[in-house]
């Protein structure tokens, strides 16, 4: 492997990916590291990761000797490590700690919401924590906020596709997918259910034309922000009805500026450029 500026660890729905790739160029060399088993939708390999088809033990001791050749490492989820024999997990980050290289924690929605305190040795060794959401400073306020990018390349509208009065949902949880037939029954909406629980994954390749068919994205999960299926959707043209904690109904018509890509790229640009 050649001399590395930035490696990712892990990856959560293709930001890691989007990142390195993004972010590579003559000046700047970037790589992402991902288990093939966890690349649902084949996201990372769509990006050019390096894909690892060993075990979680042999990812890490690999990811440890790639490591050698970075100047900063960006972990993504990935902040602990199970001990044989032992029910207790221990901290991954110290094991990659030296006085040359830098330390990104990059959390994304249930692996920190709600356990900001409980997890604070897991990334109290990371020189700048990240959070993809607004309401995830909450459990981590000193954390920085980076947006979640849609690639505007891959997710656009595409006219030769032609959008039928329907509605896709995402389905992760029986109580919202009630609520999102309910909804759709009231405005006379034909329903497209993706049984996500069930392992059930669209290849990222072929998702922009298969949110295309589709006039509305059902983005009922009870979470405060939009999910990065909704904010898909939305570069896709897509209308999103989005329920929050409380069950209140939004609609939501255009992209964030904050989430293309290009944009996030830049705020990423300057987070490197403090350490």
């Amino acid at each position: 492997m050649t001399k590395l500026d930035v490696l990712f660890i892990w990856d959560i729905a293709g930001i890691a990916s989007m990142l390195a790739k993004g972010m590579s160029s003559a000046s700047l060399k970037c790589s992402c590291m991902m288990r093939k088993t966890f690349d649902k939708g084949q996201i990372s390999e769509f990006y050019g990761s390096l894909l690892h088809d060993g075990s979680g033990k042999a990812f890490i001791e690999d990811a440890k000797k790639a490591s050698a050749k970075a100047r900063i490492l960006h972990f993504s989820y990935l902040d602990s490590f199970s001990v044989k024999d032992s029910r207790n997990k221990l901290p991954l980050l110290p094991l990659f700690s030296s006085p040359s290289k830098k330390l990104i924690m990059h959390y994304h929605g249930s692996d920190i919401r709600g356990k900001g305190k409980e997890k604070r040795e897991y990334y109290s060794a990371a020189d700048i924590v990240l959070v993809s959401t607004r309401d995830l400073l909450e459990d981590v306020p000193a954390a920085t906020w980076l947006p979640r990018p849609v690639d505007t390349d891959h997710f656009k509208p595409l006219s030769i596709i032609r959008k039928k009065r329907s509605a896709v949902f995402v389905n992760v949880a029986p109580i919202w997918l009630k609520n999102a037939q309910e909804f759709c029954q009231s405005k006379d909406l034909a329903i497209t259910i993706v049984e996500r629980k069930r392992g059930y994954w669209i290849p990222y390749l072929h998702y922009p034309r298969f949110l295309n068919r589709f006039e509305y994205f059902l983005d009922f999960k009870g979470q405060k922000e939009l999910s990065k299926n909704a904010l898909e959707a939305l570069a896709c043209g897509l209308k999103v009805v989005h329920a929050g904690r409380e069950g209140e109904i939004n609609f939501h018509y255009k992209l964030p500026e904050v989430n293309r890509l290009e944009n996030v790229l830049k705020k990423y640009s300057k987070i490197l450029s403090m350490l």
